[in-house]
């Protein structure tokens, strides 16, 4: 059964950050599933999350933290956390709403730091 066929009007949609003109294939990707939606006729609201903040103790079930040491591959980059608790909430308020969501697209992160300034602050956070 379609979802058009089971009544589903609204459709939340989880995606990726990035440009809406992105020529990065994993962006681009999500994007396209973005505009399928909207060519189904269904009201949307599509949620594009930065980077999870869980993906900061281990990243696809291996551990980052060892010994201490964070280990990343951006090197300086800065990049915006975002919980996925949070991405949660917005995307159950989006649902609930759709009157006040539909045709939104929400970019969702906080400020943005690189890794060394993250390591200081939970350094600092620890030491109290």
């Amino acid at each position: 059964m379609t979802l058009k066929k089971a009544g589903v009007e609204h459709v939340v949609h989880l995606g990726a950050c990035g440009r809406d003109d992105t020529t990065i294939a994993h962006w681009a990707w999500h994007q396209l599933v973005e505009k399928y939606i909207e060519w189904c006729g269904f009201t949307f609201t599509h949620l594009r999350p930065e980077t999870f903040m869980q993906n900061v103790l281990s990243y696809g079930g291996k551990r980052v933290i060892n010994d201490g040491v964070i280990q990343h591959y951006v090197e300086d980059a800065r990049l915006s956390w975002v919980d996925v608790n949070d991405v949660a909430q917005v995307a159950a308020l989006a649902l609930g709403h759709p009157e006040v969501h539909a045709g939104q697209t929400y970019r969702l992160g906080y400020d943005a730091i690189s890794f060394g300034e993250m390591a200081a602050l939970m350094t600092s956070i620890y030491r109290g």
